[in-house]
Formats: C-alpha cells, sequence, structure tokens
C-alpha cells in the first residue's frame, strides 16, 4: 500500500491471534515514525480484522509492506452476550455489555425536560435558529439535564492496578453546619439516580465540598457545591495509566488546517463510566450521613482522565480524502477524436481592438482550415472506417458551426477554433488580462483545438501588458477574515484605489461569502459620494450586517457612520497601519489596476474597463469557494461579456 504526502486512508489490519473470543480489542500504535499518525482506540474485530485511519504528515509518499507490524491489541474490552443484562467483572472469563441502552422513561423524561431556551443560538438569524431548533429537538434523545436522566455506557470498563492492597481508610472531614443540608439533597439525588449506593468496606475516602463559581450574570444567587472525593492516600498506591492524552498544543496545530470544526462535549462524564464492582468497594466514601460507594468513575482518580478519554477515540480525528468522479462516456456512440501533437504552436500576445467573430467569419475561417474542413466533410459523408477521426465532432443545427462535445467539461459543447482564429480566442478570453489559470478556464469552456494549454501558456507568459503592468509579488499566508460570514450579503468589505494613471478613482466592494465584485469609478472620494455608492450597493443587493474598511476619512466620517448606524450595520475598521486586516480587499487592487491599464491601451474608458473586469472575475470559478462568485451570489451563472454571440454580431 502507498500512502501519499498529507492524505489519509483507512485500512485494514489483521491481528495475528485470531482467537474467536476476540471481539473487540483496544489498539495501542506502535510503529516508530514522526511522519505517520495512527491514533490509539478501541475497535470491533470481525474476522480477525478491524480497519483504522493513518496518516501521512510527511511530504513524500509512504510504502507499507505486506505483513508490517502497526501496533499491539489488547484484549480488554469484550461485547456483551445475551445472558448478561448488566456489566460484570473486567476479567476474561466474565462476559460484559458493551452498551446501555436508556429506558424508555429516560427517553421520554429527556424530552420533556428539554426546551428551546436550553439552546444558545441569539448568534443566527431566525431561519437558521427555528431550522436547528427543529433539528435539536427532534434529537432530544442526546441530552440530558439531570442526574435521573444521565444514562451511562460500558464501552470502556476501566481497570485498576495497585502497588499494594492493604485497604486505605480515612477519616471523614469535619462537615460545617450550614452546608450539612446541601449535602444530604445532594446525596439523594445521586442515590435516586442509581449513581451512588450505600456500602460498608474497608476501604473510605473522605467527601468534601468545593464551591462553584458565581455566575457574573446573577451574583445574588445561592452559592452552590459541587461534591467530591478526597483520594490523594488512595492516588498514592494507584499505578500510573499509559494511556496517552491529547495534548493541547497538538490539537491547536491540527484544528488550525481547516477553517470549520465542530467540538462534543460530554454533560457530566464521568458519571457514564460504570465501574467494576470491586472498584466500587474501593471508592467507598464516608460523609455525616453514612459510608456510599459509587457506581461510576469519579473526579479525583489520577487515571480517570485516560479512562475516559478512551471514549472519545471512537470518533476519527481526521476526515479521508474526497475522491472525483470522472464524466464517463455512458453512450457507446459519443466518440472523441484522439488527439496525437507532434508540435505546440508558439502565439506570440499582440492586441487586437476587436472583440468580436461573428458567426460568418467562423464558417468561414472553418471551410478554409484544412484540418476543420476535412472533419466537416467526414460529418456529411460518415463512413465506419472514418468514425474514429470524428467522435466527439458535430455541426450545429442552428449556426452551422463545428462543435465539439467535451466529456473533462461535463459534456460541455465547445466551438473548434481553426489555426486561424486561434490568436483571435485567445485574445479574447484574455481581454481581463487574467492569470494563466483563470484564462484557460475561459478558453478550454468554450473552445477547442489540439494543444490548448500549450499555446494559452505561451499566449499569456508572452502578453506584454501583462509584464508591463503587472507587479509579481511574493506568496504570503492567506488573507484571514474577521469572521465568517452566514450567507450572501451578510458580510461585505470595501475599499478605494487610486488615483490611477489619466483615471480616477475605483470604489471595491467585497462580498466576503460569494467572493463577488462590484467595482464604481468615482471622479472624487468624498465621504458623501462614497456613501452614495454604498448606498447604491445595498438598495440592489441588500443590507449587510457588518462591513469591513480601512481608517479612511471618508469611512470613519459622520456621514458613513450615520447611515451605518439608521440601518443596523455593524461598521469594522482596519488596524492602524495593518491593511492586511483588509487582506481580501487589498489582493484585489494590483488585478483590478492592471487590467484597466491594459484595456485603457486598447482605448477602453475607465467605467468600461471596470465593467469588463468584474464581469469576468465574478464569472470564474474562485480557488478559496470551488464555484463561480456570480453562482454564490446570484444562485446561477451570468454569461460574460464574449459569451453574446449570434448570427449579426
Amino acid at each position: 500500500m502507498i500512502l501519499q504526502p498529507q492524505e489519509s486512508s483507512i485500512v485494514k489490519l489483521c491481528l495475528k491471534d485470531t482467537r474467536e473470543n476476540i471481539s473487540e480489542i483496544f489498539f495501542q500504535p506502535t510503529i516508530s515514525s514522526h511522519d505517520i499518525e495512527i491514533h490509539p482506540a478501541l475497535h470491533t474485530v470481525k474476522n480477525s480484522c478491524f480497519p483504522t485511519v493513518i496518516r501521512n504528515l510527511g511530504n513524500t509518499a509512504i510504502h507499507f509492506n505486506k505483513g508490517q507490524v502497526f501496533g499491539e491489541a489488547t484484549p480488554s474490552f469484550l461485547l456483551k452476550t445475551n445472558d448478561k443484562n448488566i456489566c460484570g467483572s473486567p476479567n476474561n472469563n466474565t462476559p460484559m455489555c458493551n452498551l446501555i441502552t436508556p429506558s424508555e422513561d429516560i427517553l421520554k423524561k429527556r424530552k420533556d425536560e428539554l426546551s428551546e431556551t436550553d439552546f444558545k443560538l441569539e448568534h443566527l438569524n431566525s431561519d437558521q435558529k427555528q431550522l436547528l431548533l427543529e433539528t435539536l429537538l427532534d434529537r432530544s434523545a442526546a441530552f440530558s439535564k439531570s442526574l435521573k436522566t444521565i444514562g451511562c455506557t460500558d464501552r470502556v470498563i476501566p481497570t485498576f492496578n495497585f502497588r499494594s492492597h492493604n485497604p486505605i481508610k480515612t477519616l471523614p472531614f469535619e462537615i460545617p453546619h450550614a452546608i450539612q443540608g446541601t449535602i444530604k439533597e445532594e446525596l439523594n439525588e445521586l442515590i435516586e439516580a442509581g449513581l451512588i449506593h450505600r456500602n460498608i468496606s474497608q476501604w473510605s475516602s473522605p467527601m468534601v465540598l468545593v464551591k462553584k463559581k458565581q455566575n457574573p450574570t446573577n451574583p445574588h444567587k445561592p452559592a452552590s457545591y459541587r461534591m467530591a472525593f478526597y483520594l490523594r492516600l488512595l492516588n498514592t498506591i494507584l499505578e500510573n495509566s499509559t494511556y496517552p492524552l491529547p495534548k493541547i498544543p497538538t490539537l491547536i496545530n491540527e484544528i488550525s488546517k481547516y477553517p470549520f470544526y465542530t467540538t462534543i462535549d460530554f454533560c457530566k462524564a464521568y458519571w457514564q463510566i460504570l465501574l467494576p464492582e470491586e472498584m466500587q468497594d474501593v471508592l467507598t466514601f464516608t460523609t455525616p450521613f453514612g459510608t456510599f460507594a459509587s457506581r461510576r468513575l469519579v473526579f479525583g482518580l489520577k487515571t480517570a482522565a485516560s479512562k475516559e478519554n478512551t471514549l472519545a477515540d471512537f470518533f476519527s480525528r481526521f476526515p479521508v480524502n474526497r475522491t472525483e468522479i470522472s464524466n464517463t462516456p455512458q453512450d457507446e456512440q459519443e466518440l472523441i477524436l484522439p488527439v496525437v501533437e507532434t508540435h505546440c504552436n508558439t502565439i506570440n500576445a499582440i492586441s487586437d481592438t476587436s472583440l468580436e467573430i461573428s458567426t460568418s467569419t467562423w464558417l468561414k475561417e472553418q471551410a478554409d482550415d484544412t484540418q476543420t474542413n476535412e472533419i466537416i466533410q467526414l460529418l456529411k459523408n460518415p463512413s465506419l472506417k472514418d468514425s474514429n477521426n470524428i467522435r466527439g465532432f458535430y455541426i450545429d443545427p442552428t449556426t452551422h458551426i463545428l462543435m465539439f462535445k467535451s466529456h473533462r467539461k461535463s459534456q460541455a459543447k465547445l466551438i473548434v477554433v481553426p489555426k486561424s482564429l486561434q490568436h483571435k480566442a485567445l485574445d479574447i478570453c484574455h481581454i481581463s488580462h487574467t492569470g494563466l489559470d483563470k484564462t484557460y478556464q475561459i478558453v478550454s469552456n468554450r473552445y477547442y483545438w489540439k494543444g490548448v494549454y500549450i499555446d494559452t501558456k505561451n499566449f499569456v507568459l508572452s502578453c506584454e501588458q501583462c509584464i508591463k503592468n503587472k507587479s509579481f509579488t511574493p506568496k504570503h499566508a492567506p488573507p484571514q477574515s474577521n469572521r465568517i460570514p452566514t450567507g450572501p450579503g451578510d458580510y461585505i468589505s470595501v475599499d478605494i484605489k487610486g488615483p490611477l494613471p489619466n483615471s480616477g478613482y475605483v470604489l471595491t466592494v467585497l462580498d466576503h461569502f460569494s467572493k463577488h465584485i462590484v467595482l464604481y469609478s468615482l471622479k472624487n472620494i468624498t465621504a458623501e459620494t462614497v456613501s452614495k455608492h454604498i448606498l447604491n450597493y445595498i438598495s440592489i443587493h441588500g443590507r449587510p450586517s457588518q462591513i469591513l474598511s480601512d481608517r479612511g476619512l471618508q469611512f470613519t466620517s459622520e456621514v458613513f457612520s450615520l447611515i451605518n448606524k439608521t440601518l443596523g450595520i455593524k461598521l469594522s475598521h482596519t488596524s492602524p497601519f495593518h491593511p492586511q486586516t483588509n487582506g481580501q480587499t487589498e489582493r484585489l487592487n494590483p488585478a483590478i489596476e492592471s487590467s484597466i491599464l491594459t484595456l485603457q491601451e486598447r482605448g477602453v474608458n475607465l467605467q468600461n474597463a471596470l465593467l469588463i473586469h468584474q464581469n469576468i472575475y465574478n464569472g470564474l470559478i474562485h480557488p478559496s469557494t470551488g464555484y463561480t462568485p456570480n453562482l454564490l451570489h446570484f444562485g446561477r451563472n451570468l454569461p460574460l461579456i464574449f459569451d453574446t454571440f449570434d448570427n449579426n454580431s
């Protein structure tokens, strides 16, 4: 098996010891490599094998040989049997159940005690809040608000090893009379919930009450206490656990790679883990009202955290890489011309003021071109021996232009470009002087000829306007958004570029969710002018909940502040001398300036140059979202400016 760099994969590991009574094991990895990440976890064994996730953290591929040892498996956890309804002792002879299902009574109590006010959803709008509330309330069985409905699992049965088996007995601590009533109420609640029971044992530890922190929102509420156990002496004879607890720096480094992450927190996690009977004797505690033993794992044992963390290993911490689905021809009659490239054509990028190719031009040039005309004749007079040469080609019944159906582009219908028009097609697609990737995206979605990528690359790299006007800046860390927008129009940023040579100023408005931009041409940058255009944007695209800008006088003026206050818009400013805070908008400025300068050299004025750049930018797939800004902003893709050919153009 080969695992590529930074790739995760689910693999099946098999046990060397194939005893039939092993149904569940605890797997501890022992493979010694800093580039391989495997987490210890509990696994259910089927046919002597179990699946686990392996991740390659390195920069080179890793080869795994057959028979390689990945770790050790300990049969410490056994599955339930039909003749047991409660958990037995954790030994090899006594079977144990692996899950206790809550009774119908507990499930009903959980549903009855749950209400909408238990969820803090103030950060969501009304539609989002209603949708999430319905989902949460429908799954009330997963929530518990009281000890009586806490439930439990014996998926993890903790085992403890002691250096000495001589019982430890400690006298109870003095409890103030004022809080003895609180202790009695707490004990009665735990007994009713079945978490503790009266017990007489040679072991005993004192009980203590720990005062909880006061709620700052309700300072007049009476103080509450948490019942705990003083287990310092017991911990001195308890052997340490070798279970590897997750380290906070490791977790922070891991989640920093992802824009979203979810946390799951158990409600009173320790109370959900059952103790074996012999350990209940050891954890007997003394109170002014008698001695009691705990049926669940208690806080204070030095190995308790490691026992509780084994539950978390049932959840995979790393996603498995997605696989792309290719578009395979479904119709046997759909054919594609075999492409054999003997050489690539180098096309120099020379400006052309015309941006149109009429239907008549397409028909004339395709007929005059030797290769395209040959395909047209074969389509008109097809023969069996020539079928391989015309696969994928067809003649459009309306325009009579030779077209090509591409399986790589989701059945896209492409115009077959003769050699005489290839330069013209590239010049049209490069009108906004975008980079290689975006220019090729435009070309490959509209045109087809052999060697199209090489020709596009040579055209873009040899473009004199791009070389002259573009400033090549080193790559930096990706810009970080101040907040995550909830949808189109929720969070926008604004910035002003200028003055431009022989032009005025440009106001850029960027939607952080869809990456959709709107560009305004400004003759001056007074607060009134800028505010007028922002209001124009809001009237078309809706009121945002937050606007991010720099600390320019236009955005800190009373006029602009009053507009935002009146409309209920939160206004945020970047840090002084730190424009990176508004990095997404700032990064657009060099591309906008380059596009304007190159288009003005063609005789295009500032207003039209901005419309051309805005149209093409919003119509191309954005690398951070994988969709076009138009699709995310309006719900559909809009045609680009040169997608309007007709018979009269």
